[in-house]
């Protein structure tokens, strides 16, 4: 479950700072470095508080397991249902593949369509094993690079898949948190979650308006200069990331086979996305699975870690394989075409 966090923005935005204009930053001014302390409390610390919290309900949740019950719970997984889960998670994969068509039409590159997913699907598959910046940035750029695009014009690209993918989860973040006051341990009183579903709606809403105010217009948000999309394109944004999601959810809630609310299983995900980005786990390892045996805490913990490791068989493992290959396959015929360039500007023409 990619979820682009401040870090991986940040350098997208100093990227499209700098794409065009090689010229040295001036000298930060006192507010600039005040504002860098600020961030590095955001940043830094409350991750670091966060994280530490999340360990101590790993803890505390971990001596409740009986471990020798998860095994079991894995081998006992239906093929069918497992297969059915593959399909659902294919199909996230599927609609997050197609993110970087967005980023095509503003730059007006014309790299086939077949290659745009598959160069999408590999950086998204990487990036949920071994985070975003290795996986969603690092592939992109190298096979982007290989078939002919500029960094600046990759750059614009990844912010507008990012762009999509928080979209959607703002959106269905603040759906949940404002229409369903979950029954679970540990969470945040109802008011507090009608303040959290407001803003991300808020947030949601702004943009839709500002799309449609300022559409196809370019202007610069903070250190970020880009092509404000179409109002259309922002409806189609939202509603693509949020099917990708809804189908991540779905995944797990077969995995768990259990009578839970579908609403409580997409929130607890949704959670879980946020607390992996936060603390830069690759692939969320161990945090995801923190956040649903605390928030699961009715359930039989054996049975959500059995559900867990089967989803990141088939979410994480399974599509990192089918990438390698693919990612292979790119650079191959990367390499077999400029081989290609070459001796054709080497080859002097043949008079008739």
């Amino acid at each position: 479950m990619v979820l682009h966090t401040y870090r991986e923005t940040t350098t997208i935005s100093r990227l499209m700072k700098h794409a065009d204009d090689p010229v040295e930053e001036p000298a930060r001014s006192k507010a600039a470095k005040s504002s860098a302390a600020w961030r590095y409390w955001v940043v830094r610390v409350l991750p670091l508080l966060f994280g530490v919290t999340v360990i101590g309900l790993t803890l505390q949740r971990g001596q409740t397991i009986a471990w020798g019950e998860v095994w079991p719970a894995v081998r006992s997984y239906d093929p069918a249902l497992v297969l059915t889960a593959l399909l659902s998670a294919l199909g996230s994969y599927a609609i997050c593949s197609s993110y970087d068509l967005f980023g095509q039409r503003h730059v007006g590159h014309h790299l086939p369509l077949a290659r745009v997913l598959a160069i999408n699907f590999v950086g998204y598959a990487f990036s949920q094993n071994l985070g975003a910046m290795v996986g969603g940035m690092g592939f992109r750029y190298r096979l982007y690079h290989r078939y002919g695009l500029k960094p600046a014009q990759t750059t614009q690209i990844i912010a507008l898949s990012v762009l999509t993918n928080w979209s959607g989860y703002l959106l269905l973040l603040g759906l949940v948190l404002m229409f369903w006051t979950p029954t679970v341990p540990r969470f945040p009183p109802p008011p507090w979650l009608i303040a959290g579903g407001s803003v991300a709606l808020v947030i949601v809403a702004a943009y839709v308006g500002l799309c449609c105010c300022a559409g196809h217009r370019k202007l610069k948000f903070w250190r970020l200069r880009m092509q404000v999309p179409s109002a259309s394109m922002a409806v189609l944004q939202l509603l693509l990331s949020s099917v990708s999601w809804i189908l991540i959810a779905a995944t797990v809630a077969r995995l768990l086979s259990t009578d839970l609310p579908f609403s409580l299983v997409l929130g607890v995900v949704l959670l879980g996305s946020m607390a992996g980005a936060l603390l830069h786990v690759p692939a969320g390892l161990g945090v995801l699975e923190a956040v649903f045996l605390a928030m699961l805490s009715q359930q039989n913990p054996a049975q959500v870690l059995a559900a867990l490791l089967v989803f990141r068989v088939v979410y994480q493992l399974v599509p990192l394989s089918l990438a390698a290959l693919l990612y292979l396959l790119l650079e191959w015929r990367g390499r077999r075409g400029e081989t290609a360039a070459r001796h054709n500007r080497t080859t002097p023409p043949i008079n008739g």
